[in-house]
């Protein structure tokens, strides 16, 4: 006979490893520079200036919260409060795609595993290809047309499954002859 205790330790093991593996990050790849470039609405080159953590309603627009409080959410009543995504605010040193030089961004990523959140570091240079896709429709599994007006203006997001990338040079290489700059 297993003792108890042994039976809920296996239990345990046996649960946390099938639920690591259904909420793990999945991507199809970073693709090509083309369609990075194309599937975004920003790209540039810039310096952590900042990095921040906060709940989902940092990012929605401010006449918005009200309605996205209501949505419900099978975790938690505080879920849009809870720190689940990293603010990196950055100065752009090359743009690409829909920002100018010298321009300060800010940029959403996620911090969990499961979001495949992007992990910016202050005083460092990043390659970024950002959406205006908000990671809310992702945590809140709600329609993006019909609430499409929650997240706020202006906003940017990138992932470990997009290009963004710590390596400048190569990157910035790639776009330049991706759009014919010298």
């Amino acid at each position: 006979m297993v003792h108890p205790l042994c039976r809920a330790v296996l239990l345990a093991i046996i649960l946390c490893s099938a639920f690591s593996s259904a909420v793990a990050c999945k991507c199809t790849g970073t693709g090509s520079v083309k369609s990075g470039v194309e599937a975004s609405a920003v790209v540039f080159t810039g310096m952590v200036l900042k990095v921040e953590y906060f709940g989902l309603a940092e990012t929605i627009n401010p006449d918005s919260l009200a309605i996205a409080r209501t949505l419900s959410h099978e975790s938690s009543k505080n879920f849009l409060d809870t720190p689940m995504v990293l603010k990196a605010t950055m100065l752009v040193t090359s743009e690409f795609k829909g920002v100018v030089k010298h321009d300060t961004v800010v940029v959403y990523t996620g911090i969990r595993g499961a979001s495949c959140g992007f992990r910016f570091e202050v005083n460092k240079e990043y390659t970024v290809y950002g959406t205006n896709d908000n990671y809310l429709f992702m945590f809140l599994r709600v329609d993006r047309q019909r609430f499409k007006t929650l997240g706020k203006k202006g906003t940017f997001w990138t992932s470990i499954c997009s290009r963004t990338t710590i390596t400048v040079g190569q990157e910035q290489g790639l776009l330049n002859e991706y759009l014919g700059r010298k």
